[in-house]
């Protein structure tokens, strides 16, 4: 799991990985496909045997590395330290690293540093019994409050809202979504699903007029992870026929289990 400043991103990134999937790398080779042209990137994942991320590497089309993570963790599988090197055009590479401490209660306060090891940014992390994010709070690298979000769950319907807050405690805006997605746990009634839970139809909604729609097709490995996964957009007509179909997306992954 990695820390992320907003708790909505925190809650996309929490069960990312299936703990029980016993795998040790992925290869994910992605495919874009616009006006342009296709553009490629190729991510290698590598997993400890609690299938916590150790490393992701970036790669664009031209085969150059653009980004890089190492991971590091405590004795109880806790992140620690995550070690960042990116490629930004014109600047070059730029690298830093971020520092997570925990109490007695599990809640962590991460602290990020640029390549001179001075501060940039700071987050508290606060979490209740049942080990659901609560309250984020962000500060400048002086320490100085930028804001806060806290959360509120309801289990039994799937739903939390987070609120956000300035400096001051006013309430800057606040959205209600879904703790969960996918299988059971549907968006919206528009949505399909595959008997693995994955999603296969879903519409745009820009606005009352957007007829925008998408479709995926998943190929999967013997283990039921997906191994190919295509995307197309579609516009949608008034009879409900899907017209225009266009290749979006194709992803790739060679998955290496261990033994």
């Amino acid at each position: 799991m990695t820390f992320t400043q907003s708790i909505s991103s925190y809650m996309l990134n929490i069960d990312k990985y299936d703990k029980d999937a016993n795998i040790a790398d992925i290869i994910e080779t992605t495919s874009f496909y616009n006006s342009d042209g296709i553009t490629k990137d190729i991510e290698y994942k590598n997993f400890n045997s609690s299938m916590n991320l150790t490393s992701l590497k970036r790669f664009n089309d031209e085969n150059k590395l653009i980004w890089l993570n190492i991971y590091t963790y405590d004795s109880l599988q806790r992140i620690v330290r995550i070690d960042n090197k990116k490629w930004i055009n014109v600047v070059g590479y730029q690298s830093g690293y971020s520092i997570y401490k925990y109490d007695s209660l599990n809640n962590c306060i991460q602290i990020d540093y640029n390549s001179q090891d001075q501060v940039l940014n700071i987050a508290k992390y606060y979490f209740d019994k049942d080990s659901n994010l609560t309250r984020l709070e962000t500060y400048n690298a002086n320490g100085d409050l930028f804001g806060y979000e806290t959360a509120k769950y309801d289990f039994d319907s799937n739903r939390m809202t987070i609120y956000q807050y300035n400096n001051q405690d006013k309430l800057l805006n606040s959205n209600d979504r879904p703790i969960k997605f996918g299988g059971s746990y549907k968006q919206k009634a528009s949505n399909k699903y595959n008997e693995q839970g994955d999603l296969i139809y879903w519409e745009r909604n820009w606005n009352e007029n957007d007829n925008v729609c998408y479709t995926t097709d998943y190929k999967y490995d013997e283990n039921g992870n997906w191994i190919s996964e295509k995307r197309y957009s579609y516009i949608k007509t008034g009879n409900g026929k899907l017209k225009r179909k266009k290749l979006e997306m194709v992803k790739t992954r060679e998955i290496k289990y261990n033994e």
